[in-house]
């Protein structure tokens, strides 16, 4: 009798644990930034991120290209440019990394479903983002840049 309790305890406490240590409901994912010629003005670039979306919950998730930032190794935020990431689509697009990628639209992903776009950010001439943070309403998920090829 002791031993079936202990062994219930034991699997109760393994239960616990696999539920707080589980990860995220959803995978994020970037590369980039890549540069495209964007006429913007002589202080500013335009860098397009490739970003990926998983769903892996049973819930919908909201995907919204304007809750997103790029941050740099200093830390400083640029604001998505929404407007500029439909406007350059074509321009951008003719990146060799990101041929035939559109851009990142607003959507709900349902469960397990997968979207891979860009995003568009306008940033000091030289500047170059390291992270792509995705602003949630409870906790901000960062995806550190996989450099571009």
């Amino acid at each position: 009798m002791k031993y079936l309790r202990l062994l219930a305890l034991t699997a109760v406490m393994l239960l616990m644990t696999a539920g707080c240590t589980a990860g995220r409901p959803f995978v994020l994912e970037a590369a980039g930034p890549f540069v495209y010629p964007a006429v913007v003005g002589p202080a500013f670039d335009r860098v397009a991120i490739l970003v990926s979306v998983a769903n892996h919950s049973g819930d919908d998730l909201q995907v919204n290209p304007a809750d997103f930032i790029a941050r740099d190794k200093q830390r400083r935020v640029y604001a998505a440019s929404p407007t500029a990431t439909v406007a350059d689509a074509r321009i951008a697009g003719q990146s060799p990394a990101l041929r035939g990628v559109p851009p990142l639209p607003t959507i709900t992903l349902r469960s397990d479903d997968v979207l891979t776009g860009f995003i568009v950010f306008e940033v000091p001439t030289g500047t170059s983002p390291t992270e792509l943070v995705w602003r949630q309403s409870d906790t901000d998920v960062v995806a550190v840049l996989r450099p571009n090829r």
